[in-house]
């Protein structure tokens, strides 16, 4: 459980926290998402944003740190598209990636 926190695999967390009896309405209402939030955090969507890392650790009762997250938060660093930020090269460049996160 503690390498899938620091790696940020909140589906494991989810999976395991199902096999051990938590639905994801429990989960959800624990760590601050919907149902359907968590449904597609189960079929694979990542979670990547600070606020939602630090609620689910938060919620499940973790220190923060086994999620590799700071007490105040990541300051500048943008995780939720990091796309937006890489420098385009030359004139011809293709537009950076605004999907999901």
């Amino acid at each position: 459980m503690r390498a899938a926190l620091a790696g940020h695999d909140i589906r494991t967390v989810c999976l395991r926290l199902n096999k051990l009896g938590f639905t994801q309405q429990h989960i959800a209402a624990l760590t601050g998402q919907s149902q359907p939030e968590i449904c597609a955090v189960l079929k694979g969507r990542r979670v990547i944003a600070y606020t939602v890392l630090s609620r689910v650790a938060d919620g499940l009762r973790v220190p923060r740190g086994y999620l590799a997250c700071p007490a105040e938060g990541w300051g500048e660093l943008h995780l939720e598209r990091p796309s937006l930020t890489r420098a385009r090269t030359g004139p011809t460049a293709a537009p950076a990636a605004t999907g999901g996160t």
